[in-house]
């Protein structure tokens, strides 16, 4: 744990400050971080290069443990920027119960061996239902428009865990499912017509196809 505070704190101390997209997420960012400096048991781990120009952000990464966590909860609300927390665990029990407490997030990542996998495998199945996306050794955000994205997840991440906002399934969240039962063909939507004049793939009788 030692050896990854101290990598951390030297690739943090080493990045810039970035443009935030307008003033008033700035000002949030910059109002959240100081209340997390501010909590009892947080320490600020590094920071990144200073903040010299108008509407930019500065790094920051503080750190606390498990305890202090689960007693003060507003711990884990998110900090939209570049902020980020680490928190010490006491034992596989505490790290447990951590996750537990963990409101729901877009993306989870797992940094672990296949081995610890076998370990752990009750906090990969508790991480199953607090997140949209499980990642294991890998970095999250890459949004790509593509079939298997899912930029979602449980309340907060998204108000409905069942859909995307990027990616093909993500027209579903406009979309109300309607069915048209015992109709003449030429009244249905040309979609549904039985000569499919628009030569789509559909599933009839279980079977995809564009007879």
């Amino acid at each position: 744990m030692d050896t990854l505070k101290a990598d951390l704190k030297r690739e943090i101390q080493a990045v810039a400050a970035g443009k935030m997209l307008h003033q008033g997420i700035l000002n949030h960012y910059n109002q959240l971080r100081g209340e997390m400096i501010g909590c009892n048991g947080v320490n600020i781990l590094a920071e990144g290069t200073d903040n010299v120009q108008e509407g930019f952000a500065q790094a920051l990464l503080v750190e606390t443990d498990a305890a202090q966590v689960l007693h003060n909860p507003e711990l884990l609300e998110e900090v939209f920027g570049p902020f980020g927390l680490v928190i010490s665990c006491a034992d596989r029990h505490e790290m447990k119960i951590l996750m537990e407490h963990l409101v729901g997030q877009i993306t989870l990542t797992f940094a672990a061996s296949e081995d610890d996998m076998w370990k752990y495998q009750d906090l990969f199945t508790i991480a199953q239902n607090k997140c949209g996306r499980l990642l294991f050794q890998g970095m999250p955000t890459g949004v790509e428009v593509k079939h298997a994205m899912q930029h979602g997840g449980p309340f907060p991440a998204t108000t409905d865990s069942r859909f995307t906002s990027v990616g093909p399934d993500a027209i579903k969240r406009f979309l109300r499912p309607i069915s048209f039962q015992n109709w003449p063909d030429e009244f249905l939507p040309k979609e549904l017509q039985d000569g499919n004049p628009l030569q789509i793939e559909r599933l009839v009788n279980q079977h995809w196809t564009k007879e």
